[in-house]
């Protein structure tokens, strides 16, 4: 595949998540630079959607031929995407290609992601008839977004013994291709393809998932990668929903999907606008002894959830080891949120994972005034919103928010799990829950 790296040369400004960063952007061959704005606010990540918007439609092509006709010297910077075929400048045969997209002609199309400070674009066979998918949560968003039966091959951590994939075991229908979330075996991937020659791998667009891409594509293999975390504004596992549906052709679960997120959002944020005055401080951390940063995908979650995170350090993660470790000391807060992965299985000791995840902050006050929450990071990121809200503020949500949120999840968009039952599985542990 033909990965082109759009590389961030310099922030001109950022503004905390749900603002606009501006951006100037370049391919990696040394051309001339794009400058892109709000590309953090435009969601279906396909070349083609002009208008940023979360559909391609005729809206596009009208825009793109408004945009040719009054000779635009700004699209670049306010419609990047109106760029159909990525080639860097706008003319009549991006309005072509444009139009065979909104067609859904079988075709090769442009998409983007973001990895990091960068974005990357690939291109990619339209629709993708055939997935080999490698990562836990990748796996769940495809099976979000109604393409189960488009599934061939799979790579998770555990397959056999998670609830979740248990619509993924058939191997008689998928192939496993690895046995952990973040690698592939090329010879079994290799086999994949030669009985589905158009697969594809789908995988995570962050970095340390199948970092052997590059010996697969050589092997023939495309790779495509999608946003599934929510990255720095908390949002970008949205953009990931609605590309990835698209690409496989299925837009509707996908856009329905993102609206069930946005009005979780919404919920909260309208409720806390409303009611709260001061948001309650706080800081995020993950793993055993990381403290989350602006870069991390942690940091703006519990923002989102209508809390204050004091952090201020540009980085992905801080270590802390310990109350001797006084860099945090100097930060005042309340909450200690701390997310890891914790999968859907019913056989994990809540008490257990407490204590394991807790132990490098037991010195501090917050722990000892019973404010260390720990929360799953498998769960999609509005409906670890939802939960963290119901944290804060217990008089704003009720205590099953988060609950209720996953219920409709799994209702409307995972069939295997309709009958699962949410008191068996750990989402959120207090330390009320687990210290009477």
């Amino acid at each position: 595949m033909n990965v082109k790296l759009i590389a961030i040369v310099a922030v001109i400004a950022v503004v905390a998540a749900g603002g606009t960063g501006v951006y100037f952007l370049t391919k990696d061959n040394g051309e001339k630079p794009i400058a892109v704005s709000d590309l953090a606010d435009c969601r279906l990540l396909v070349y083609g959607n002009a208008n940023n918007d979360d559909v391609i439609n005729n809206d596009d092509v009208r825009l793109i031929e408004k945009l040719i006709a009054d000779k635009s010297e700004d699209w670049s910077t306010k419609y990047p995407f109106a760029d159909a075929n990525n080639d860097m400048k706008l003319d009549s045969a991006d309005v072509d290609m444009a139009k065979k997209i909104l067609n859904r002609d079988s075709m090769e199309i442009n998409v983007a992601y973001k990895d990091g400070d960068a974005f990357k674009a690939d291109k990619v066979n339209y629709p993708i008839k055939h997935a080999i998918v490698v990562g836990d949560n990748p796996a769940i968003a495809i099976k979000t977004v109604g393409a189960l039966d488009k599934i061939v091959g799979i790579a998770v951590t555990e397959l056999t013994t998670d609830p979740i994939y248990s619509d993924l075991t058939d191997e008689s229908k998928i192939t496993r291709v690895g046995n952990k979330s973040t690698a592939a075996t090329i010879s079994l991937i290799s086999n994949v393809h030669e009985k589905y020659n158009d697969a594809v791998v789908l995988t995570s667009s962050s970095s340390r998932y199948l970092t052997n891409e590059s010996d697969i594509e050589a092997a023939g293999v495309p790779v495509v990668r999608f946003n599934v975390d929510g990255g720095t504004s908390g949002l970008e596992s949205i953009q990931g929903i609605l590309t990835v549906g698209y690409l496989l052709g299925c837009e509707e679960k996908s856009q329905k999907f993102a609206n069930f997120c946005d009005e979780i959002l919404k919920n909260v944020a309208d409720k806390v606008s409303a009611n709260v005055k001061t948001k309650e401080t706080c800081i995020a951390t993950n793993r055993t002894k990381n403290v989350s940063g602006l870069s991390s995908e942690y940091y703006p979650i519990v923002n989102l959830a209508g809390g204050n995170n004091v952090i201020t350090k540009d980085t992905t993660q801080t270590s802390f080891n310990g109350a001797s470790d006084d860099w945090l000391l100097a930060y005042e807060f309340k909450h200690i949120v701390h997310s890891t992965s914790l999968g859907y299985v019913t056989t994990l000791d809540e008490k257990s994972e407490y204590d394991t995840y807790a132990a490098n902050f037991k010195d501090l006050q917050q722990y000892k005034d019973k404010h260390f929450v720990l929360v799953n990071a498998n769960l999609p990121a509005a409906i670890r919103v939802a939960y963290i809200a119901s944290y804060f503020y217990p008089d704003l949500f009720d205590a099953d928010y988060g609950d209720k949120m996953l219920k409709t999840f799994f209702d409307d968009y995972l069939s295997n799990m309709k009958s699962y039952k949410i008191a068996d599985g750990t989402f959120m542990v207090k330390y009320t829950d687990v210290y009477a």
